[in-house]
């Protein structure tokens, strides 16, 4: 009775045993000693058929595709060690069992369905060439390299976002393209699967505008950060009315906004310390009145859009009392000069020189603006004068040699020059071109060019042809 109890009691210790060895370590059954080889083998490779399973990410590369499954990830749950630890006699026992499973009716479908599954089987044949062992071994290795990388990318996306730049993004977007469209293979990462490569093309997309806002930060802080000068201050107000705020929130904006326009008055503050000190530094003579429209030149050159801050616009109303202190100081030498001018150029010179549009308030401006518009008038009208002039000389000279005669009654050669060029525009049909010709060229003086030409075309009509 003891003996068929400790039996019983043995039996029941190797049975729970071998239960949980299988549980455990499927790969007994795989060796031939249970009967679920097949379910085994439909189970390690469904994974291809869901990853797949989607037109869009249709690959002709099944050893590409199929690597993952080599993986301790995916091999040990199914084999019960790495796929590089097996020995020959246990990939020789996996390939027999397997290839039964192609004449088992029972999963005939279900193996093909499974495409991959034939090509699975060939990495348990000792045949040299692609599913060679050593060969998914080295393919396994590059996958976890590969795999590393992916999860190295990931974190750094998922990490401090204080720590996104867009030259990161760039990098990983050539190793993995955008797949917003369609799935694009990433040569990098040959042996991964899309689900992952596209998780991570989207990782990359979604996280444009953390990089975009990281960089309108980091421009705006070295911006901040660099001593006041008018490069600087420039170089502000580029940055405010620049457009490109794509991806940077309003919170974000208005807050760098807020320190702009401190910096920009800060900056401002100081310029116009230093701007104060030059004007401030040019004498109240001729020379001075130079210096200080140059200062006005430039000065409204690079402020003129600041005016609404107090500091520049009490420094425009010290320059405009200033100005308007040196042209009352030199008030008739300068009017002087004006009454010296002998031409519109002189003039145009001393009120670039001594004037200044912008100081509309200045009393002493107004009167020399004056004197130099009345000079400017007189020495037009003298202008005017000696032109009348010399075109009245002209046209006397042009009727004197026009009227003259010889003593043997033949046309002179001015008059033949005339009658020539008369008659070549008359026979080019511009006969109405031809009189008013004669009449500018003799001016108020020709009171009859016809009858004139009626005298002396006759005369040189013989002539005409041998004239040059």
């Amino acid at each position: 009775m003891k003996l068929l109890t400790l039996k019983i009691l043995l039996f029941t210790l190797a049975t729970a045993f071998c239960t949980f060895s299988y549980a455990q370590h499927p790969v007994i059954d795989m060796l031939g000693v249970g009967g679920g080889k097949c379910e085994t083998l439909l189970n390690w490779a469904q994974p291809i058929q869901l990853e797949f399973s989607d037109r869009k990410y249709y690959s002709r590369d099944v050893f590409a595709k199929t690597i993952t499954l080599f993986t301790d990830e995916y091999f040990v749950s199914h084999f019960g060690k790495p796929y590089a630890e097996l020995s020959k006699g246990e990939r020789k026992k996996y390939l027999k069992g397997f290839t039964g499973c192609f004449r088992n009716r029972k999963y005939i479908a279900q193996m093909n369905a499974i495409p991959e599954v034939r090509n699975l089987i060939q990495a348990f044949n000792e045949v040299p060439g692609q599913w060679s062992s050593d060969n998914i071994t080295q393919a396994v290795g590059e996958y976890e390299v590969q795999w590393n990388q992916y999860q190295d990318i990931k974190a750094y996306l998922n990490g401090d976002q204080s720590m996104i730049t867009q030259s990161k993004l760039n990098e990983f977007r050539r190793l993995v393209p955008d797949m917003s469209r369609r799935y694009v293979p990433s040569r990098v990462f040959k042996y991964l699967w899309p689900s992952k490569l596209v998780e991570l093309s989207d990782l990359i997309t979604q996280k444009q505008a953390v990089a975009q806002e990281n960089e309108y930060k980091i421009l705006a802080e070295q911006l901040l950060a660099r001593p006041n000068s008018l490069q600087v201050l420039r170089e502000l107000n580029s940055f405010e009315n620049s457009r490109n705020r794509q991806g940077v929130s309003q919170q974000v904006q208005q807050d760098i906004h807020t320190r702009i326009k401190v910096k920009e008055k800060e900056t401002l503050i100081a310029l116009m310390q230093q701007e104060s000190t030059k004007l401030n530094g040019i004498m109240g003579n001729t020379q001075g009145l130079v210096e200080l429209n140059s200062w006005f030149n430039n000065f409204q050159n690079n402020y003129r859009n600041y005016q609404n801050l107090s500091q520049v616009n009490n420094l425009y109303q010290t320059y405009y009392l200033k100005h308007e202190s040196a042209l009352a100081r030199n008030k008739s030498l300068i009017s002087s000069q004006i009454a010296k001018a002998a031409s519109q150029e002189e003039l145009n010179l001393l009120r670039g020189r001594y004037l200044n549009s912008n100081n509309q308030q200045s009393l002493t401006q107004l009167q020399l603006s004056t004197q130099i518009k009345s000079k400017g008038a007189e020495l037009q009208a003298i202008k005017d004068q000696k032109a009348r002039m010399v075109s009245q000389q002209q046209a006397e000279e042009f009727q004197r040699k026009l009227t003259a005669t010889t003593d043997t009654g033949e046309p002179t050669e001015f008059q033949m020059k005339v009658a020539y060029e008369f008659q070549v525009n008359a026979k080019n049909g511009d006969y109405e071109r031809a009189m008013a010709q004669m009449e500018q060229a003799g001016g108020g003086a020709m009171k009859d060019a016809t009858a004139l030409m009626r005298l002396i075309m006759p005369k040189t009509e013989t002539r005409v042809n041998s004239f040059e």
